[in-house]
């Protein structure tokens, strides 16, 4: 008997190690862990790494305090209906989600996030939890919005050259036309009449 209470101490400690480890694993990642449980369509949180300071600008004791739709509370409206979609869309194909979206942090600050995440499910089928990782995406989606902005530019000023290089060739083929014609004529000693050159 005492063999096997020793074994199930080591057994629960060994646990509890490899929880922390995992723990402070997740800590560490540049952005946020977290887990929901998922209760009628409310994601509520048990969950954050203390990523989430510095991705929303709130300590994970200020997520577990308000932990219900923590995130979509702080998400630009225009980006709530196609995120909850995606997610409700993933959750019934049980598929993985990989969304782009803007929160406002409570320093009014905009950030891009990028978030990717899952369902876990019961035996019966049924999503009990949502678990991923959110990461502030801000420098590379301003980046890619500055390119987009200067491809158009260019793209516009592509434009705007070849129909200005095909109106001066237009007038320069004109122009060649009726050099060469003055040319023939004054060859063949025919003048062209003042209002055609």
């Amino acid at each position: 008997m005492g063999d096997t209470v020793n074994c199930l101490l080591q057994k629960d400690a060994c646990q509890t190690h490899m929880e922390g480890s995992l723990t402070r694993f997740l800590n560490h990642l540049p952005g946020m862990a977290y887990r929901c449980v998922v209760e009628n369509y409310q994601y509520r949180l048990v969950f954050a790494s203390k990523g989430c300071k510095k991705l929303l600008g709130i300590t994970t004791k200020e997520v577990m305090r308000n932990p219900t739709n923590t995130v979509e509370k702080m998400m630009l409206e225009d980006d709530l209906v196609t995120v909850r979609d995606a997610i409700h869309m993933a959750l019934v194909k049980k598929r993985k989600y990989e969304l782009y979206y803007k929160v406002r942090t409570p320093l009014d600050e905009i950030k891009w996030i990028w978030d990717q995440g899952e369902g876990i499910f019961n035996k019966d089928g049924n999503c009990i939890f949502l678990e991923g990782i959110m990461m502030d995406v801000t420098v590379q989606k301003m980046t890619e919005q500055n390119l987009q902005r200067e491809n158009m530019r260019l793209s516009s000023n592509v434009v705007k050259t070849s129909h200005t290089k095909n109106e001066s060739g237009q007038k320069r083929q004109k122009d060649a036309f009726f050099g060469i014609s003055q040319f023939f004529f004054i060859l063949f000693r025919f003048h062209l009449p003042a209002q055609c050159v």
